[in-house]
This record gives structure tokens, C-alpha cells and sequence, in this order.
């Protein structure tokens, strides 16, 4: 929803505010609205140091709504929204880590963009196979590209390849709402 729908149900009707992405949320307590960060930290959004970072964040249209239920914050089973893979392309080019439902131990898929840097800043095989081409103050180029990260093993698979059935599903999701899916999954 745009933020004037969320501005109105958070000071109206009680509800605390977020982007999908976020693990913290906005509130509005003493006439104000109160930044809860994911730190545990608690700004009023008038003394927010970069007010342009934080009136971009307004512009979105994806805001989430949602009450206290018994003093914690409840996101009802409705509001974890999965959607097809061409949502979940733009959501990498947008720099959203973004998940599949069927992934285990919360792997996720991210874009990995452009990037010049000194060859003597490779390591690991990189530096290995084309240390002998290079100097160490050559520019190597990155190419964009997607790599997947696998949480239980602690590994990156870089230039990861998508299945057909991966392509073909309507399960991806934001990693907030993944991790909104596992806990509802476990409570069942």
C-alpha cells in the first residue's frame, strides 16, 4: 500500500508500519512517528540524521500494516505474499534478497552488481588462477550477476543457474517474509 493509506491506518487505527524488507518498523507514539530499528533502537523520525534516505522509504508502495497482538507484533498467515519469478527477477535488480518457499534453512538469491576492483584485492582462487596475467594495481571488472547463498552450509554459489521448476514457480518471496513463513510453519 502507499504510504498516505499506512500513514493513516498507523495514526488512526493503531497499527505499526514496515517495508517488506525490514525487520524494524515505524509507529506512531506521542504525536510523532517513532523509528523502531532492528537494533532495538527507538529515533523520532524528526531527528532522523539523512532525511532524504527516509522520506525515499515514504515514496514506496509496498507498505505493510499490521497490529500488536498481546504486546508483539502479529503478522497474520494473509500477509506473507509469495509471487512468480518475473516479480522475483525485478525484486534481484532492485537489490532484494529474495527466496524460494521450497528452499530449506533460508537460502536466498541476490544480485551481485558491477564492480571494478585492484587485482591485488582478489583472493583466494581468483588471485591463484590470474595472479600471473596481472599486476597488482590492473582493474578487474565484476559482471553482474545473480549467486545464491546456502545458509546451512555456510556457501556461495556464484553465477547461480535457476531450475525449470524454479522459473516455472509461484513461491518466491522477500527473506522478511520467508522468515514470517518458517516461524508460522513451526507454530503449526
Amino acid at each position: 500500500m502507499k504510504f498516505s493509506e499506512a500513514y493513516v491506518m498507523m495514526r488512526d487505527q493503531n497499527y505499526h508500519i514496515k517495508l517488506p524488507d525490514w525487520r524494524g518498523y515505524w509507529a506512531w507514539e506521542n504525536d510523532t512517528i517513532m523509528i523502531h530499528t532492528k537494533e532495538g533502537e527507538i529515533l523520532d523520525i524528526r531527528e532522523t540524521k539523512d532525511t532524504r534516505y527516509t522520506f525515499d522509504f515514504m515514496m514506496s508502495d509496498d507498505w505493510i500494516a499490521f497490529p500488536m497482538k498481546d504486546g508483539s507484533l502479529y503478522f497474520p498467515d494473509h500477509e506473507i505474499k509469495t509471487f512468480d519469478f518475473s516479480e522475483a527477477c525485478r525484486r534481484i535488480m532492485r537489490g532484494e534478497r529474495i527466496s524460494n518457499k521450497f528452499w530449506v534453512n533460508g537460502d536466498f538469491v541476490y544480485l551481485v552488481k558491477e564492480n571494478r576492483i585492484e587485482a591485488g584485492s582478489l583472493r583466494n582462487e581468483s588471485a591463484k588462477h590470474v595472479g600471473t596475467y596481472l599486476h597488482s594495481t590492473d582493474i578487474v571488472k565484476i559482471e553482474p550477476h545473480i549467486d545464491r547463498f546456502y545458509s546451512c552450509i555456510k556457501a556461495i554459489k556464484s553465477s547461480y543457474e535457476f531450475a525449470q521448476a524454479e522459473i516455472m514457480s509461484n513461491d518466491w518471496m522477500t527473506c522478511y517474509d520467508r522468515s514470517l513463513y518458517e516461524d508460522s510453519v513451526r507454530k503449526k
